[in-house]
């Protein structure tokens, strides 16, 4: 499965999850986040990870696969791939490291 980031990774994945009948283990701390970015949000004392998380209009990809064919689409592209996280049963759940991170939302076009 695969979708645009545009309403934020936190609504994203929730959507991909659901239709895909899956869960998923998001770690923030596996964000790729640019190191002016990072300093930017921690000046203004935002944790960067949870805009990055909550933000929209991001238009990156989030790719839900097997490992095997993410390292074949990885060797084929230039295009730099980051796991943040893994497939799971049911429930979507952030964590930094094995910690949660409650409460995290996307845009709702809806609320």
């Amino acid at each position: 499965a695969m979708m645009d980031l545009s309403d934020g990774l936190a609504s994203d994945v929730r959507r991909v999850c659901e239709r895909s009948g899956v869960g998923c283990d998001v770690d923030l701390n596996l964000l790729p986040i640019e190191v002016d970015t990072r300093q930017l949000a921690q000046s203004l004392g935002h944790d960067p990870a949870v805009l990055a998380a909550t933000g929209g209009e991001d238009y990156e990809l989030l790719i839900c696969a097997p490992e095997q064919i993410l390292a074949a689409l990885a060797e084929s592209t230039d295009v730099p791939l980051t796991t943040i996280g893994e497939i799971k049963q049911a429930g979507v759940a952030f964590k930094r490291g094995n910690k949660p991170v409650e409460g995290l939302s996307g845009w709702d076009h809806f609320a």
